[in-house]
């Protein structure tokens, strides 16, 4: 019977963790974030799950395959000689990575990073999209991914309901036959979000 994924998950935080320093030797992503550089050496240093499975949270970011990209590194490297963004944005990303309990955020989070240095989002927009990703439920995430592609201001189903919170939508009233109605649609982050993800598919 095939594991759950959650399973693979931890086995890999728990039994893989030489290779999780083998990544921070050889991924230039760390160089660009400093922040990220000094949580995995803590981590290293200590033998208790919850480091080491942060460390796998930090190394799923890092092995997101549009992070890959030779012309993506080469802005990673061009990142980290503007020290005061590199670290405004490390923190972002140290914190929701920190708190997130999915495992597939940090390559959704590596995917919006990716947008941001190929400047299809903004500083801004990859701060707030980063809590955004923290606050949204997963399965919602990919729901809007694919159902807000045919119209984003008539949303359907209940995905975009449980989204309100992250900001990624928001409500609105129109008017039918004489009465007034409740619609969804995708806020300008929601765009963004939508935007970011889709440039950052290209690279696969």
């Amino acid at each position: 019977m095939a594991k759950p994924k959650d399973q693979h998950f931890l086995e890999a935080a728990l039994e893989n963790f030489e290779s999780f320093s083998d990544l921070y030797i050889d991924n230039e992503a760390f160089s660009a974030i400093p922040i990220f550089g000094t949580a995995f050496k803590i981590c290293k240093g200590m033998d208790d799950i919850r480091s080491r499975i942060f460390a796998a949270k930090i190394s799923a970011f890092i092995s997101e395959p549009s992070l890959q990209a030779p012309d993506i590194k080469e802005k990673l490297k061009r990142k980290a000689e503007l020290p005061e963004e590199a670290n405004k944005i490390g923190e972002t990303l140290f914190f929701v990575l920190e708190k997130i309990t999915d495992n597939e955020k940090p390559g959704l989070l590596a995917k919006i990073f990716v947008a941001y240095l190929d400047g299809v989002i903004s500083n801004n927009e990859l701060r707030r999209l980063a809590q955004a990703v923290d606050l949204a439920f997963i399965d919602d995430m990919k729901d809007l991914l694919l159902d807000a592609s045919v119209d984003p201001y008539r949303l359907r189903g209940e995905w975009p309901e449980s989204l309100l919170v992250s900001g990624l939508t928001t409500t609105y009233v129109i008017s039918m036959s004489g009465s007034a109605q409740q619609d969804y649609k995708l806020t300008k982050l929601g765009l963004s979000f939508k935007r970011a993800i889709s440039h950052s598919n290209n690279y696969g």
